[in-house]
């Protein structure tokens, strides 16, 4: 056979591949976060500091919608505000405590998901404050305009997060 010799084309070349791929993602508002968190950091005397408070303040952020758009939900399925706090309450309780946000808050490379969770949940918010009979057009459409730039910003911060329109499809017609 006269073929001329290929590359070898093995593990060490796929992986490679894999780091260009990975360090070739645009994830500008979590690059962004890392940026103004390192800033944080330098001020407070430790850079680690500043993202490790970054990534709590954005699971707090993150745990605050959580209960937002539970309670929404909750009220809009009928129960009375007092039940639909609780409700919400235990569902926020659940996000806060469960083991895996843990990685997303002790983790600096963990924030992507927590970013695009934050993101996603105030699209969610958005969306489901834009419906409803009592809200006038003007004002569900400012709530479908902040569903969509949230949405925007979940894709910015991790792209993953591109399914955001199903889910939130399934939710309006659920």
């Amino acid at each position: 056979g006269g073929r001329p010799a290929q590359e070898d084309g093995g593990a060490d070349d796929h992986a490679a591949r894999r780091r260009d791929a990975h360090a070739q993602r645009i994830r500008p508002l979590l690059k962004a976060s890392y940026v103004a968190t390192h800033q944080l950091g330098g001020w407070l005397g430790h850079a680690t500091l500043g993202h490790h408070m970054g990534s709590l303040l954005i699971h707090l952020a993150v745990v605050a919608l959580a209960w937002r758009l539970a309670f929404v939900l909750s009220a809009s399925f009928g129960m009375s505000p007092d039940i639909a706090r609780r409700a919400a309450l235990g569902c926020a309780a659940l996000v806060a405590l469960h083991p895996l946000a843990t990685e997303a808050v002790t983790y600096i490379t963990g924030r992507s998901v927590a970013l695009g969770t934050l993101f996603a949940l105030a699209a969610a918010v958005s969306q489901v404050q834009s419906g409803g009979a009592a809200v006038a057009l003007a004002r569900s459409l400012a709530w479908q305009a902040a569903a969509l730039a949230a949405f925007v910003a979940a894709l910015l911060s991790r792209e993953t997060f591109v399914v955001i329109p199903a889910l939130l499809a399934l939710v309006e017609w659920g």
